[in-house]
Protein backbone atom coordinates (compact mmCIF):
# COMPACT_ATOMS: atom_id res chain seq x y z
CA UNK A 1 0.00 0.00 0.00
CA UNK A 2 1.20 3.69 -0.68
CA UNK A 3 0.50 6.02 1.75
CA UNK A 4 0.64 10.11 0.88
CA UNK A 5 0.57 12.23 3.83
CA UNK A 6 0.51 16.09 3.20
CA UNK A 7 0.56 18.60 5.90
CA UNK A 8 -1.24 21.93 6.57
CA UNK A 9 0.77 23.91 4.30
CA UNK A 10 0.85 21.61 1.25
CA UNK A 11 3.90 19.58 1.81
CA UNK A 12 3.22 16.46 1.22
CA UNK A 13 5.70 12.64 1.75
CA UNK A 14 5.03 9.46 0.19
CA UNK A 15 5.95 5.92 1.97
CA UNK A 16 5.24 2.21 1.09
CA UNK A 17 3.89 -0.13 3.76
CA UNK A 18 2.75 -3.07 4.43
CA UNK A 19 -0.65 -3.22 6.69
CA UNK A 20 -1.27 -6.72 8.43
CA UNK A 21 -5.30 -7.62 9.54
CA UNK A 22 -5.78 -10.22 12.01
CA UNK A 23 -9.29 -11.13 12.93
CA UNK A 24 -10.08 -12.32 16.25
CA UNK A 25 -8.89 -15.62 16.49
CA UNK A 26 -11.43 -16.71 19.00
CA UNK A 27 -14.56 -15.44 17.24
CA UNK A 28 -16.81 -18.66 16.37
CA UNK A 29 -19.42 -17.87 13.23
CA UNK A 30 -22.63 -18.84 14.56
CA UNK A 31 -24.75 -21.45 13.16
CA UNK A 32 -27.88 -20.30 10.17
CA UNK A 33 -30.26 -22.33 8.81
CA UNK A 34 -32.17 -24.22 11.50
CA UNK A 35 -34.90 -26.52 10.20
CA UNK A 36 -36.37 -29.15 12.68
CA UNK A 37 -38.77 -31.66 11.29
CA UNK A 38 -40.87 -34.11 13.78
CA UNK A 39 -41.02 -37.73 12.80
CA UNK A 40 -43.10 -39.61 15.81
CA UNK A 41 -41.39 -38.41 18.80
CA UNK A 42 -37.74 -37.61 17.54
CA UNK A 43 -37.91 -33.85 16.44
CA UNK A 44 -34.58 -34.23 13.80
CA UNK A 45 -32.77 -31.05 13.63
CA UNK A 46 -30.39 -29.35 11.36
CA UNK A 47 -28.17 -26.36 10.13
CA UNK A 48 -25.33 -24.58 8.31
CA UNK A 49 -21.91 -24.77 9.68
CA UNK A 50 -20.47 -21.37 9.18
CA UNK A 51 -17.48 -21.52 11.23
CA UNK A 52 -14.36 -23.07 10.88
CA UNK A 53 -12.90 -23.46 14.80
CA UNK A 54 -15.85 -25.07 16.29
CA UNK A 55 -14.96 -28.11 18.64
CA UNK A 56 -18.58 -29.11 18.08
CA UNK A 57 -22.16 -27.83 18.41
CA UNK A 58 -24.71 -27.77 21.27
CA UNK A 59 -28.17 -28.25 20.62
CA UNK A 60 -30.45 -26.33 23.27
CA UNK A 61 -34.29 -26.34 24.40
CA UNK A 62 -36.43 -24.73 26.07
CA UNK A 63 -40.30 -25.06 26.61
CA UNK A 64 -43.14 -22.75 25.43
CA UNK A 65 -46.14 -22.54 27.47
CA UNK A 66 -49.27 -20.71 26.20
CA UNK A 67 -52.16 -20.24 28.77
CA UNK A 68 -55.58 -17.41 28.20
CA UNK A 69 -57.05 -16.20 25.02
CA UNK A 70 -57.70 -13.12 23.63
CA UNK A 71 -56.15 -10.26 25.45
CA UNK A 72 -55.57 -12.40 28.31
CA UNK A 73 -52.86 -14.76 26.37
CA UNK A 74 -49.48 -15.30 28.21
CA UNK A 75 -46.56 -16.84 26.42
CA UNK A 76 -43.66 -18.02 29.53
CA UNK A 77 -40.26 -19.69 28.29
CA UNK A 78 -38.33 -22.03 30.66
CA UNK A 79 -34.84 -21.69 30.70
CA UNK A 80 -32.62 -22.89 27.77
CA UNK A 81 -31.37 -26.25 28.48
CA UNK A 82 -28.83 -28.37 26.55
CA UNK A 83 -29.54 -31.12 25.04
CA UNK A 84 -27.44 -32.74 22.52
CA UNK A 85 -23.69 -32.07 21.76
CA UNK A 86 -22.09 -32.69 18.70
CA UNK A 87 -18.56 -33.28 17.04
CA UNK A 88 -16.61 -31.01 14.96
CA UNK A 89 -18.05 -30.16 11.20
CA UNK A 90 -21.82 -32.16 12.11
CA UNK A 91 -24.84 -30.42 11.74
CA UNK A 92 -27.28 -32.70 12.46
CA UNK A 93 -28.68 -33.74 15.85
CA UNK A 94 -32.38 -35.87 17.46
CA UNK A 95 -33.91 -34.87 20.14
CA UNK A 96 -36.53 -37.03 21.57
CA UNK A 97 -40.03 -35.77 22.86
CA UNK A 98 -42.74 -37.04 24.58
CA UNK A 99 -46.30 -37.13 23.21
CA UNK A 100 -48.51 -34.88 25.03
CA UNK A 101 -48.85 -31.79 23.00
CA UNK A 102 -45.73 -29.56 24.36
CA UNK A 103 -44.06 -27.00 22.16
CA UNK A 104 -40.47 -26.32 22.31
CA UNK A 105 -38.16 -23.89 21.17
CA UNK A 106 -34.82 -24.96 19.44
CA UNK A 107 -31.39 -23.27 18.75
CA UNK A 108 -27.88 -24.55 18.53
CA UNK A 109 -24.81 -22.80 19.22
CA UNK A 110 -20.88 -23.19 17.90
CA UNK A 111 -18.79 -23.81 20.72
CA UNK A 112 -14.63 -24.20 21.20
CA UNK A 113 -12.32 -23.84 23.80
CA UNK A 114 -12.63 -19.97 23.77
CA UNK A 115 -16.45 -20.17 24.32
CA UNK A 116 -19.78 -20.51 22.44
CA UNK A 117 -20.74 -18.36 19.52
CA UNK A 118 -24.04 -16.65 19.34
CA UNK A 119 -27.55 -18.48 18.65
CA UNK A 120 -28.98 -19.82 15.77
CA UNK A 121 -32.51 -18.94 14.26
CA UNK A 122 -34.88 -20.30 16.77
CA UNK A 123 -37.21 -23.09 15.68
CA UNK A 124 -40.51 -24.60 17.35
CA UNK A 125 -41.75 -27.82 17.14
CA UNK A 126 -45.22 -28.91 18.82
CA UNK A 127 -45.07 -32.93 20.15
CA UNK A 128 -47.83 -34.75 19.05
CA UNK A 129 -50.80 -35.91 21.60
CA UNK A 130 -50.38 -40.24 22.33
CA UNK A 131 -53.52 -41.50 20.55
CA UNK A 132 -55.55 -43.62 23.07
Amino acid sequence: MTLKVTDNSGASSTAQATIHIIGNPGYIAPPTGMAASLLGTSVNLSWSDNSGNESGFRVERRKVTTSGSGKNRTTTYSAWETVATTGINQSSASNVVALDGSVFDYQTRAYNSNGLSAPSNIVQIKSPVKRR
